[in-house]
């Protein structure tokens, strides 16, 4: 009986074993037939698999909203201190530091005289026409012992004044600009159209004397009387006319430091010649730089002012 039994046990034992056998040899068939069917499947070529962030989003890339970030929000402290520093590269508190600027000296401006123009007076229009110049600097001075050469004398006719300066000049004030009276009643102001004003060199028109030179006069810039050197000089040639009357040409706001020291009077008339370099004219400021030009004739002990005849015009403003 007890042989009986263990025979039993022993064909159980290897029924059990064979059903294990079994079930792992399905489960083997199983995963190879996953695996197969897998790598049947095609992929595009060049399709890159998918990052991990898209994998755990909520779905946003398929509505087109944003991703939430996966980094903790700034504090405000940290945020404004973010900030800040993007805004300092960006714009500097404080500006670089420069070459250091000299400046340079103040003209004296005074007050004009009684009857300067007011913001109706048509004089008015004088500042206008300045201040459609374009500003010029004053070119750099001549090395020490030299001197500007003299250009050939200008062929004049008479009752005609060559134009002391080179270049094409327009007039910007004249006898009916309201600025000028007394000697300088006709007078004209000159400034250069095809080239800077300041630092235009001038000539004398014709052969004469300087009896007179003042280093320093009254400009108007800028709606303002300026006075002192940086006005520029004056100077006066006395010559005669074709007729033989006494006439008296005064040139100014030229360059004081630009004018030969052999042309300054001693007490004594300097003679020159037509064609004789007289200076530069000054650099008055912007827009303000012009050659002033007057021309009396001598009557007893006094003088007339007379219309200036430049290259055959007679030229007004």
């Amino acid at each position: 009986m007890s042989r009986l039994l263990a025979q039993i046990l022993g064909e159980a034992r290897r029924a059990l074993a064979l059903a294990g056998i079994m079930v792992a040899g399905g489960l083997a068939l199983a995963v190879g037939l996953s695996a197969a069917a897998s790598a049947s499947v095609p992929r595009a070529e060049g399709t890159a698999t998918p990052p991990l962030a898209s994998l755990t989003g909520t779905g946003a890339e398929e509505t087109g909203q944003a991703l939430t970030s996966p980094l903790p929000a700034p504090s405000p402290a940290g945020e404004a201190a973010r900030e800040g520093t993007v805004a300092s590269a960006a714009m500097p508190q404080t500006a670089p530091e420069g070459p250091a600027v000299t400046p340079g000296p103040t003209p004296t401006v005074t007050a004009g005289p009684a009857d300067a123009p007011g913001p109706e007076d048509p004089r008015a229009t004088v500042r206008a026409a300045r201040a459609r110049q374009p500003r010029h600097y004053r070119p750099p001075s001549l090395p020490a012992g030299t001197e500007e050469q003299d250009r050939p004398p200008a062929s004049a006719r008479p009752g005609r004044l060559p134009l002391p300066v080179e270049g094409a000049w327009t007039v910007t004030c004249g006898p009916h600009c309201g600025l000028h009276q007394g000697v300088h009643a006709y007078a004209l102001d000159l400034v250069r159209r095809d080239g800077a004003t300041a630092g235009a060199p001038v000539w004398a028109p014709v052969d004469g004397e300087i009896t007179a030179l003042a280093g320093s006069t009254t400009a108007y810039c800028q709606g303002q009387w300026v006075s002192g050197a940086v006005a520029g000089a004056s100077l006066v040639l006395d010559f005669r006319l074709p007729g033989g009357e006494h006439a008296r040409l005064r040139l100014v706001h030229l360059d004081s430091a630009s004018i030969p020291a052999s042309l300054r009077p001693a007490g004594d008339p300097v003679p020159v010649r037509a064609g004789t370099y007289l200076g530069r004219l000054a650099d008055i400021g912007p827009g303000c730089s012009h050659l002033h030009v007057a021309l009396t004739v001598m009557n007893g002990s006094g003088e007339a002012p007379v219309p200036i005849n430049l290259q055959g015009r007679f030229l007004a403003y």
